[in-house]
């Protein structure tokens, strides 16, 4: 049976007019039948905006039951592809979501853990990329605001709903030749090919996974 693999990308939001993570997700989608025929590979992108992603995310999971879950942001302070070790219990940005919602020191989930370890092992994917010459990094904050709640989010609820699923959460910085994406206050370095290359080398990795692993050893 095809391993079923969900990746997730966003909306634009405010004070960034177009996400990057939007146009990863349709290249994939376009693509992914030729890249991985031994994996069924579905793309979903999410509105920038709390509870909108929650329930978003949960129709995905429903619909899809996925082996593996990666989401994907975009960050300004990512100089290379960043693997998100850890995910927080707390919504805190001075930035509005696109509903026009801020949050500000609020738990994800108010009886949660503080902090949550993302769930889908990354060590040999990294290992593989950097060796690669591929800009690579571990991160272990992956923000306060709608990425890192979708991120905390999706591994809580994986978790209570004994939904078999490791998940792991990816910020990319701006790209390059997408000229037409870049915004104030964050500068493109990461090329498209090494942005798609990196993200195959994931997917890969995820579906050539048995069961849940964690990423506690890296």
């Amino acid at each position: 049976m095809k391993k079923r693999i969900l990746l997730t990308g966003f909306t634009a939001f405010p004070g960034t007019p177009r996400n990057p993570t939007e146009r990863l997700m349709k290249i994939i989608s376009d693509s992914a039948e030729d890249w991985f025929p031994d994996a069924a590979v579905r793309t979903a992108v999410l509105e920038t905006a709390y509870i909108e992603c929650e329930r978003r995310f949960m129709a995905e999971i429903n619909a899809f039951s996925p082996d593996a879950v990666l989401s994907f942001g975009v960050s300004g302070r990512a100089d290379a592809v960043f693997l998100e070790r850890f995910a927080l219990n707390m919504d805190d940005a001075e930035q509005p979501d696109t509903r026009g919602e801020v949050r500000k020191g609020r738990p994800i989930v108010p009886d949660g853990p503080p902090a949550l370890t993302a769930t889908l092992n990354l060590t040999g994917p990294y290992q593989n990329l950097t060796q690669a010459g591929l800009s690579v990094r571990f991160s272990n904050h992956a923000g306060t605001y709608v990425c890192n709640h979708l991120f905390y989010y999706g591994l809580y609820h994986l978790a209570r709903l004994k939904k078999n699923a490791p998940m792991a959460f990816v910020h990319i910085p701006p790209v390059t030749e997408w000229t037409e994406y870049h915004f104030s206050g964050m500068h493109p370095s990461i090329r498209k090919a090494d942005l798609v290359r990196a993200a195959q080398a994931l997917i890969r990795a995820a579906a050539e996974l048995y069961g849940i692993q964690e990423m506690n050893e890296m």
